[in-house]
């Protein structure tokens, strides 16, 4: 079996990166179900192995700018709920973004440890820049949404 596909299949994050970044030859060895690797981190849903493909792979074949924007989004929920078990940690977007823009944080939060901290602020800062958007609670929606980094910034 591709070592990647495997990887994918056991939200192997760490596999994955390593294997991305020695060589890129098993990304085009589809899974048995015809998928290509990065198509099926995608439908799995595994938003961090997603956003490590589109660090290290040509994501456009399979992503909009939209579907970016969603996969930021997402991402910070499911930084959200693996770090503080909250699906949306209140004020989590306005930490992170401290984060990928000194590279602190508050005091009082520990969100990624050394060995994920360059996939997870490397990974926001490039979807926020492809995508020009940040995310942000809204309330009147009680969900998460993208809002452009023009807006974002009048904000913090």
């Amino acid at each position: 079996m591709n070592p990647l596909i495997d990887a994918i299949l056991h939200s192997d994050d760490t596999t994955v990166r390593n294997l991305l970044k020695s060589s890129l030859v098993l990304v085009n060895k589809r899974s048995t179900s015809r998928d290509l690797p990065i198509e099926l981190a995608k439908k799995n849903g595994q938003k961090k192995i997603e956003v490590i493909f589109v660090r290290y792979t040509d994501w456009t074949c399979c992503y909009s700018k939209d579907e970016l924007k969603q996969l930021l989004v997402d991402f910070i929920s499911e930084i959200s709920e693996d770090y503080f078990a909250a699906g949306w940690l209140n004020g989590i977007e306005f930490d992170l973004w401290r984060l990928i823009s000194t590279g602190n944080l508050p005091e009082y939060h520990s969100v990624v440890t050394l060995d994920e901290d360059l996939d997870i602020i490397e990974g926001l800062r490039l979807l926020s820049n492809i995508t020009n958007t940040w995310a942000i609670w809204d309330d009147t929606v009680g969900d998460a949404v993208p809002i452009e980094l023009g807006e974002w910034k009048q904000r913090i």
